[in-house]
């Protein structure tokens, strides 16, 4: 079984290969965990890695993914600026 700490170590391997947050999220989800709220532990982690506030990831529990509805598009628009932020401009 993957614990959170793997699921960490994770998110920062495919943040480092600028990997999407619906690939992290797809990730994740091929980790066979034991917890029955996958959702919790993705907001959990992400939150965690990316120093996050719950406002900012609570889309991802919404993502089709999970059984929500928001697309895979969605989620990288909604989630995605905030973990790999725009360069200002000069």
């Amino acid at each position: 079984m993957h614990t959170q700490t793997d699921i960490i170590e994770t998110l920062k391997r495919m943040k480092s290969n600028n990997a999407t947050v619906v690939n992290m999220l797809k990730q994740i989800k091929q980790l066979n965990i034991e917890h029955s709220n996958i959702q919790l532990i993705s907001l959990q982690c992400f939150r965690a890695v990316f120093n996050l506030s719950i406002g900012v990831v609570s889309p991802i529990a919404g993502w089709k993914g999970f059984g929500g509805t928001l697309t895979d598009h969605q989620i990288n628009d909604l989630v995605g600026p905030f973990i790999y932020p725009e360069l200002p401009e000069k």
